[in-house]
């Protein structure tokens, strides 16, 4: 019988939960289900007993873990990942956990330093879609960059990230802004495609001749992601702290040369000078200048993407490191004893998706909705609406966000 496991992730429609899929897609030798974090709060409170079906469950950031773990019995193994540490408060009672998975070894060494069982350790690389991500095909680029209203002579540079999730500097968005604006002093007309909600306003304050924005507030569409990365020159990442970060593998699959700081999985991806370029700490000078030299020398640009795609498509496919996932259950389980588990049926899961969609849309209509992305909250909004019809509330929630939305600007900003 397979091991039945239960992936929760923050929200389907973040990074967490494409790693939930992918695991479950990629393991057939587990018994799967993904329910993000609103669904199983509504699951513990209805009906608790259906939280016994399961040998394990992989809660996908510590949070989920301190809050869902003690719901579970001793009976149920435990898993949580780790993906960066900012502070102590980060990993308050993570070591009880039964396997801890990382995605990079700088996380797992660090994990390990302080003071983590080496046993409890699991490194679950993170992978991409290099079927969805692809280097453009002749004559896409340009006419991608006709559409997001790109000069010839421009160069478009990349950026992938929250603006909430820059707390303490951690996303570098200060090196980001300074490295722009370095390169524009180098008399390069430059046009920054900021991927992440958030940023409107930021983009609006620092727009000026030579240097412009295109915000893409959310995309629902990950064939529309993967068209914007095919429109880009270089793609940056300026952070200081990072556990992937998930969207480089994305732009190397997109045969984009990318310019990083040596963090999370960028120590292991991107080799100097072959696949990329590791620009350290030094801040936005760095960037500035080896951009402005790869924007003189576009046959080295070239060369240096299309190693970044090589190196993704034989190291990094979804279907090369889901399955460590997989091994880490296999571990976790071996020697405890698996009891024969009562199960629902899934006639019942089936009557519960659509009331835990609708939770989910719901819930993350209203977090963009916090961060001022009011189109793209009210798009969720209806989506709940679709899935949960009968709910007057989210019916007065999607008339509220798409009366606000109407006032809204456009997902897409030019500067």
């Amino acid at each position: 019988m397979r091991p039945r496991v239960l992936l929760v992730p923050d929200t389907p429609f973040w990074i967490t939960g494409d790693i939930a899929q992918e695991i479950a897609r990629h393991n057939p030798g587990l018994d799967c289900t993904v329910l993000p974090s609103k669904g199983l709060k509504w699951l513990a409170a209805r009906h608790p007993e259906m939280l016994r079906e399961f040998d394990l469950v992989h809660c996908l950031t510590p949070d989920l873990y301190r809050k869902f773990a003690p719901l579970f019995g001793s009976e149920v193994a435990r898993v949580t990942t780790v993906f960066h540490v900012e502070t102590a408060a980060d990993t308050d009672g993570v070591p009880s956990c039964d396997g801890l998975m990382t995605a990079s070894l700088q996380w797992r060494d660090a994990l390990r330093r302080d003071g983590v069982a080496p046993e409890k350790l699991f490194v679950v690389p993170l992978g991409v879609d290099t079927e969805r991500f692809r280097p453009a095909a002749p004559g896409e680029r340009e006419t991608l960059r006709a559409r997001f209203g790109v000069a010839e002579d421009a160069v478009a540079v990349g950026f992938c990230a929250k603006r909430s999730s820059d707390v303490g500097g951690r996303k570098g968005v200060d090196v980001f802004l300074d490295a722009l604006e370095g390169l524009a002093r180098r008399g390069v007309p430059v046009v920054a495609f900021v991927i992440g909600p958030g940023w409107a306003e930021f983009a609006a304050r620092h727009s000026r001749p030579g240097l412009e924005f295109r915000c893409f507030s959310f995309l629902f569409d990950r064939d529309e992601l993967a068209r914007v990365y095919r429109a880009l020159d270089l793609f940056w990442v300026t952070s200081r702290i990072e556990g992937g970060p998930a969207p480089l593998l994305e732009a190397m699959a997109s045969g984009l040369c990318s310019l990083t700081t040596p963090v999370g999985v960028a120590q292991e991806v991107i080799r100097d000078g072959e696949n990329g370029a590791l620009c350290g700490m030094a801040g936005a000078e760095a960037f500035a200048e080896r951009s402005a030299a790869l924007v003189g020398d576009p046959e080295r640009r070239a060369r240096l993407g299309a190693a970044a795609r090589v190196t993704v498509a034989s190291e990094r496919r979804w279907s090369q490191c889901a399955p460590a996932a997989g091994r880490m259950v296999d571990t976790v389980l071996a020697g405890r004893r698996r009891a024969a588990r009562p199960r629902a049926g899934a006639a019942v899961w089936r009557r519960l998706e659509r009331r835990v969609d609708a939770l989910e849309y719901d819930g993350f209509a209203r977090s963009l909705e916090k961060m001022g992305e009011l189109r793209s909250a009210a798009l969720l909004a209806r989506g709940a609406v679709r899935r949960m019809p009968a709910h007057p509330d989210l019916w007065r929630r999607w008339a509220r966000m798409a009366w606000r939305a109407r006032g809204a600007p456009a997902p897409v900003t030019t500067g």
